[in-house]
């Protein structure tokens, strides 16, 4: 009903185009970056449509299938299809990146084994959002079991472990402590004035022995001293005292 074969090709190509610029008309940008017209669905619809204005118009023509190559953008626009296919691959890099390193930093602090204990944490952040005290108590003495398990690595253990030893040696000084002053009482008891003369020779000892700073006054001056202990040298002692052995 169309005539010879050249006007039936001219006739289905115009009905091509009218029915395409139609449906990529209704679809979004990303559809469209996502060549979703090549998909099944979208053939199949197009083939629909066309064959319906065919039809209408009694060309006595059928559409036996549509098949698209890969959508290409207007001229005008392919610049910005391409800044925007940049922008998305750079996306999808950077994200990569992250993950790297936040699989690193992770890995650093638990171990490779992180993901128990992360999932864990995760949980009793969760229970404390929700005011579950017993879901919050759960979940840290699950914490507390893989704190201790041989596969925590990294940061943490190292910092237990430091915290254990510090524990042992805070224990131990103060048990001899408790046993020197046990011991001092009983003394005591039994014989007050050596006790109390004992501990003076000790105390002078200690100053002695301690480090001492040095003071020049000028003469014939009127000068008052306020005189306090040095805390650098305070904290020095008591870094010695509390050092892992």
């Amino acid at each position: 009903n169309v005539g010879g074969m050249q006007q039936a090709h001219a006739l289905v190509r115009q009905v091509a185009e009218q029915t395409i610029v139609r449906t990529v008309a209704g679809i979004s940008v990303d559809e469209f970056r996502a060549s979703t017209l090549n998909g099944p669905a979208k053939q199949k619809q197009l083939k629909e449509d066309m064959q319906t204005i065919l039809n209408g118009m009694e060309s006595g023509i059928t559409m036996k299938g549509v098949y698209l190559l890969s959508p290409i953008p207007p001229l005008a626009l392919r610049k910005d299809f391409e800044a925007v296919t940049s922008a998305t691959a750079e996306y999808g890099q950077k994200v990569e990146e992250a993950r790297g390193k936040r699989t690193a930093i992770l890995t650093g602090v638990a171990g490779a084994d992180y993901q128990e204990l992360l999932a864990a944490i995760n949980e009793y952040e969760r229970a404390r959002r929700r005011n579950d005290d017993a879901a919050t108590a759960a979940a840290e003495r699950r914490i507390a079991g893989l704190l201790q398990a041989p596969q925590v690595k990294g940061e943490i253990a190292e910092i237990i472990s430091r915290a254990e030893a510090y524990q042992k040696t805070a224990v131990q000084k103060v048990r001899g402590e408790a046993e020197r002053f046990l011991g001092l009482l009983a003394a005591g008891t039994r014989n007050a004035e050596v006790v109390r003369s004992r501990l003076w020779q000790d105390a002078v000892q200690e100053i002695l022995s301690a480090d001492v700073e040095k003071i020049f006054l000028p003469g014939k001056v009127e000068t008052i001293l306020e005189i306090s202990r040095d805390p650098r040298i305070q904290r020095r002692r008591e870094a010695e005292q509390y050092k892992p052995k």
